[in-house]
């Protein structure tokens, strides 16, 4: 079952919520039975449209669905099931690290793309409260993950780490030495923050004493793809990416691992915390071809949640189905998240409506799905009306 693409979801007790990348609807997870529905669709938005609002977060009794290319943040009361907006003044795309979020605070923050800008959003008062503008450089693009730690957000720029006092408002820089390409990613283990980014190396820092080391031993099979039949590739020689593919995507601690996600690799890595020895987990059927990656979207692995502290859920960009990998027995399940008939039959309604072609691609596995949908349910209401017409005659026979 191809599943829609998701950039995260969360999860309270039984049920997960999301919002779809690709289309602009709030859908809901039974997480027992697996199975997928569709809540509602947002409000002004085309049906659609890539990356307008691909985030989620709950806050009291409210899905909140925030943007990512749009320009408002819609609030989805659960009980009333209506929809209000919160509108928000942003330049260009923003980005939301879940690692910043904490569902007591009633503060969210998001990182602008471009401009370095960070919004501070109060949820109970449904307002941006504040902004801070981080130091630009010229050729810096500012982007990346962005971490809480007690009052303060620690994000990377460059081969600089900053630290904004959400309290003070005020602006600590660190510069990390020795780093060889671009910071990305970030998380905290309790003691030190690991950075990760656009070089094949991981770095462990610490704000009071420096640069604690830096990792640089990967397996051997880790680093830019390697396709069948072309010849072997010298990972040694790959060891930086374009500032558009960094090596690690996203980073975050769970158990006595670091784990990171690559852009442009078969599998992961995970890094012992107090060893610092570094792991491959290979994905099965997650091998990339040079066709495969002719896609719309060429990254490899969207994170979407942490389950129980144990399980990391992830969407596979190449096969469109979640899986999770185990924490502790260090595997990956597959876990088998289907949409539910109707929402399926509803997708395909209203893709058809959309594209006004009335036509499916053979090749577009989600085309596929959908037409085989409106095909059965134009079956099934072509057979009630034959067995309404036989039965007429029947009676009239008999009268």
């Amino acid at each position: 079952m191809i599943f829609p693409m998701s950039d995260n979801w969360w999860i309270e007790r039984d049920k997960a919520y999301f919002c779809g990348t690709r289309l602009s609807a709030l859908f809901c997870v039974d997480m027992e039975s697996l199975q997928c529905e569709l809540v509602a669709w947002l409000p002004e938005s085309d049906t659609v449209d890539f990356f307008v609002h691909p985030y989620c977060i709950k806050y009291k009794e409210s899905i909140i669905c925030l943007p990512g290319t749009g320009k408002e943040i819609w609030n989805y009361d659960i009980r009333k099931a209506a929809w209000e907006k919160t509108e928000i003044d942003n330049e260009g795309q923003l980005i939301l690290s879940m690692a910043s979020y904490r569902q007591t605070d009633g503060r969210i923050w998001l990182l602008e793309y471009d401009t370095g800008k960070i919004l501070q959003v109060d949820l109970d008062e449904r307002i941006v409260e504040k902004e801070y503008h981080l130091p630009r450089d010229g050729k810096e693009i500012y982007y990346g993950e962005y971490v809480l730690v007690h009052n303060k957000l620690y994000t990377t720029v460059g081969n600089r780490v900053y630290c904004i006092d959400t309290k003070s408002e005020d602006i600590t820089i660190y510069e990390i030495p020795d780093v060889k390409a671009g910071l990305y990613t970030i998380c905290y283990d309790g003691a030190n923050f690991w950075l990760g980014g656009y070089c094949k190396e991981i770095y462990i820092w610490n704000p009071k004493q420096g640069l604690v080391k830096a990792l640089t031993e990967f397996p051997e099979r880790f680093g830019v793809y390697h396709f069948p039949g072309a010849p072997d590739i010298d990972y040694n020689v790959f060891s930086h990416t374009t500032e558009e593919n960094p090596f690690f995507g996203y980073s975050l601690f769970l158990g006595k691992h670091i784990w990171l996600l690559p852009t442009q690799s078969n599998g992961v890595i995970y890094i012992d915390k107090e060893t610092y020895e570094i792991r491959f987990l290979e994905i099965e059927d997650e091998q990339e071809t040079q066709e495969s990656l002719e896609r719309d979207y060429a990254n490899k692995f969207l994170f979407e949640y942490i389950r129980e502290d144990r399980y990391i859920g992830i969407y596979s960009i190449l096969n469109e189905r979640v899986f999770e990998i185990d924490t502790v027995a260090l595997c990956v399940n597959h876990r088998e998240y289907e949409l539910g008939g109707k929402t399926i039959l509803t997708l395909g309604e209203t893709f058809e409506q959309y594209d006004g072609r009335k036509v499916f691609g053979e090749k577009a596995g989600q085309e596929q799905i959908y037409f085989n949908a409106l095909l059965k349910a134009n079956n099934v209401a072509d057979n009630t009306t034959i067995q309404n017409i036989g039965e007429q005659i029947y009676h009239t026979l008999n009268k």
